[in-house]
């Protein structure tokens, strides 16, 4: 009928003006980001160490290391860490966008980079913990909630953090250099680690270790057949933590207690073994 397509017509025009209006607050569909290459990654983790903004440093390290959204980020909380494989930290999440109930989540093994402290998760966290750990000690669980902070607030700040990170030209200029300004968005860290596992390597690790990571379905064949596994975890966990597969250093990395200042190294600890 005539009224219909007018009707819809009109919705329409209104869905592309809320469109508009949400890109230029920021805000972008998960598949419109453009992916953040990894020299990218590492420039935005030393502009946030500049900015004396350690959440959003080690929220970035998080959220690459975990391939997540920013909102597997938010929620975290010291019941989803444990020691992990050998030099690792496993992060379990809660629950998941395609996984509500949490019953199929799968764990991730999350390595430190002691050669470069702008991409190290124990850095990162340490520092982190190091510099909030009075509000630790009021019982709070969250990394990244305090007090009365909303359910999605830090990721949402976070992602705020990350488009005033590049405000200044000499910042847009590096960020050209890799995505499109106008497509610069916390979704792309995702994209980002998930292009460095599978093409940024001769030597990548196993799909299916992607795809648990990424918490994407494959399908039947994944619940029945491909199924996670430590060894392609613990692979793909060095490689995002920006480790050769080609180098014969790849082993594990065994982190030296002399390496880190002693708040560090005490924060982690109690961190690792609360």
């Amino acid at each position: 009928p005539k009224e219909y397509h007018t009707g819809m017509t009109k919705f329409l025009v209104s869905v592309k003006k809320e469109k508009k209006k949400a890109k230029e607050k920021g805000y972008l569909d998960e598949e419109e980001a453009d992916p953040i290459a990894f020299p990218l990654y590492k420039l935005i983790s030393q502009w946030f160490l500049e900015e004396n903004d350690i959440m959003a440093f080690a929220f970035t390290v998080l959220q690459w290391g975990c391939m997540a959204r920013s909102i597997n980020i938010d929620p975290l909380g010291f019941h989803n860490f444990s020691k992990g494989q050998e030099d690792s930290i496993e992060i379990i999440y809660g629950a998941t966008k395609a996984d509500k109930t949490g019953e199929n989540v799968m764990p991730k093994n999350i390595f430190g980079n002691p050669s470069d402290h702008r991409i190290c998760i124990f850095f990162a966290l340490g520092a982190y913990l190091c510099i909030n750990r009075n509000k630790f000690s009021e019982g709070n669980d969250y990394l990244f909630r305090f007090g009365n902070t909303k359910e999605k607030m830090a990721a949402k700040n976070y992602c705020e953090a990350l488009k005033q990170l590049v405000s200044t030209e000499a910042r847009k200029e590096h960020v050209r250099q890799y995505c499109r300004l106008d497509h610069f968005h916390a979704h792309g860290t995702r994209k980002g680690s998930s292009v460095l596992a599978t093409s940024g390597t001769t030597c990548p690790p196993p799909l299916t270790s992607v795809f648990h990571r990424g918490e994407w379905s494959l399908g039947d064949v994944q619940d029945v057949y491909w199924q996670w596994a430590a060894q392609g975890d613990t692979h793909l966990g060095r490689i995002l933590a920006g480790h050769d597969p080609d180098s014969p250093d790849f082993a594990p990395v065994i982190l030296l207690v002399s390496y880190w200042h002693p708040l560090v190294v005490v924060s982690l600890m109690m961190y690792m073994y609360m």
